[in-house]
Order: C-alpha cells, then structure tokens, then sequence
C-alpha cells in the first residue's frame, strides 16, 4: 500500500492544526507529511489523498503525493520526541517544494503569476472537491524560477467538507466553497475564461473517481464515507458549470 518509506525525521514543519512533520526518504528527498494520529482525525488523509490526485491528474500547480509509511526503526524515538503513540502508517506526505518566493505570503502577486492560466482550473477544483479553506495564506504559495513568480495549491485537509466522515457530505451537493482567493476571482471576467477548464473536468469519468477512492486506505475512514465520496464527486462534476453560473456573482468583475 505504502508508496513511499520515510527514514528521517527532520521536525515540525509550519503550525498548522494537523502538525504536520517534514521527513525524508533514504534518497534525501524531502516531504511534508501528516500522521494518521493527527489532532483532527483520519479523514483528513483521505480528503488530502484524493483531492491532491486529482490536481494532480488534471495538471494544476500542485506538489506530487503519496501514501507513506514510516521505517519500524524510527518510529519509537518519534512517540518519544512529540509526545504521541506514532505507528507505522499508512500516513500521508506531499513532497516539499522547491524554489519557495519569501514569506509571508504577499496577496498582491496572485495577478503577477506567470500561470494565471491555471486559475480558472484552480477554481473549478476548489468547487468540486469542496475546498473550505482556500482563503488561506498557508494553503497556497508562490514559487520563483528566472525571476518569473507562479502559484502552487498546496493542503487539502479541509476539502470534502472538512467532516470528520463524510456520511452527510451529500447535504452539501449544491454548496459553492466560501473560502475562495477574492484576489483570484477578481482576475475572472467572463465564463469564457473557465470554457478549458470545463471540459477536462466534465471528462473526468467514474472509473478514475472509484479507482481513487478505492486507494484509500481503510485505517483513513470507512466504507460507507468513501462511497459517498465516491458520489458526491460524480454529481459535483455533472453540476459544476451550472454551479459556476450560479455563483457568478462572487466574481466581482464578471458582468
């Protein structure tokens, strides 16, 4: 199940609410990663899981994810350092960025970024997965290459609802994500900019939704919320243009 084993622990990384650690694999390459033990529960890895694939698949400005474990031999001195019953796994880790522009984060750069491109992507992502925490400077950052600035979406915990399971998420079918990047919505100013964008979502089929959700692992969350994830994505996708239209007024520069 494990797609990648962790060797080295190398520390907190930020203050975020899942404490999450920054850890290595015996290569030295670095990653970001969450415990199943976190302060909010499991299911965050799920929702982490599953959302950051699909960035990913749709080739969105995001960093490469994976199930992780960590090596036997390691585990005792990280119980002892933070004070928690750390097990093996399965936990989640998304591979540490490179090139990071300084923080914090600077709002205004968001219409500076060489990919703007990708932002009405971005945006349909948020609304399909859910996304209730977008509106945040820790979850998205800017990384620089020649002098040129471009933005990654980082952190999905808080996609689905954010539900501790997701038994309910399809009371919320039809909700449009108020935690949105207003810096980014003001750059939008027709449905013209999202046409590209929507048919590769609208092509997203079953299949590749199910085979996602069946990744997940069992010690993450249980069936029945992985079935209703399962549903909840293929309506969003059916429903997300005629989602977008009715939500238009949040653009503020979209007639």
């Amino acid at each position: 199940m494990a797609e990648i084993i962790l060797t080295r622990d190398l520390g907190r990384a930020g203050r975020g609410v899942t404490e999450a650690l920054t850890m290595a694999d015996d290569a030295g390459a670095r990653y970001f990663v969450k415990l199943i033990q976190n302060p909010m529960y499991p299911s965050v890895l799920a929702y982490e899981y599953v959302s950051g694939k699909i960035a990913e698949y749709l080739g969105l400005p995001t960093p490469k994810i994976f199930i992780a474990e960590i090596a036997a031999p390691l585990v005792p001195s990280l119980g002892s350092k933070y004070g928690i019953a750390i097990n093996a796994g399965p936990h989640f880790a998304s591979a540490a960025v490179a090139n990071i522009y300084g923080l914090p984060v600077i709002r205004s750069l968001i219409a500076k970024c060489v990919n703007t491109s990708s932002f009405p992507g971005i945006i349909l992502f948020d609304a399909l997965v859910f996304n209730q925490d977008r509106n945040n400077d820790g979850n998205f950052l800017f990384t620089t290459d020649n002098n040129e600035i471009a933005l990654s979406i980082i952190d999905h915990g808080h996609c689905f609802g954010a539900l501790q399971n997701a038994h309910n998420l399809m009371n919320y079918k039809d909700d449009w994500s108020r935690s949105y990047l207003p810096e980014m919505y003001e750059l939008i100013t027709d449905e013209a900019a999202f046409a590209e964008a929507l048919v590769r979502f609208e092509r997203l089929d079953s299949d590749f939704f199910a085979t996602l959700v069946s990744r997940i692992p069992d010690e993450w969350t249980d069936l029945d919320s992985r079935e209703r994830m399962l549903e909840f994505l293929n309506y969003r996708r059916d429903h997300l243009r005629e989602m977008l239209v009715r939500n238009k007024n949040l653009f503020i520069n979209w007639p």
